[in-house]
């Protein structure tokens, strides 16, 4: 459970998670996972594990990802950009 808001934890985290994607994709069967997945649904919870902004990812990055057709960094990227148009994200860098 993420229990941050800040761009450059989240960073972290979510660049340790993308090879776990990858993984689990690749010991089912990728081209029936591409088939059958429209969506996954990545949820940032408060302290109290509460709902604070739930983003749906893009699974055509996550194939672009895996297929090498994406890094680890733009994927991540691409992630957090979303999670900051929704409001989920502190950006530290502009302060």
């Amino acid at each position: 459970m993420l229990l941050t808001t800040d761009r450059e934890e989240l960073a972290e985290e979510l660049e340790a998670l993308a090879p776990g994607f990858e993984q689990a994709i690749r010991n089912a069967d990728a081209e029936e996972f591409f088939e059958e997945v429209e969506e996954i649904k990545f949820t940032l919870y408060d302290e109290n594990k509460e709902t604070r902004v739930a983003v749906f990812l893009d699974i055509e990055w996550l194939q672009q990802f895996v297929d090498d057709d994406m890094t680890n960094e733009e994927f991540v990227n691409r992630v957090l950009n979303q999670m900051e148009q929704a409001g989920a994200v502190d950006d530290s860098s502009d302060s």
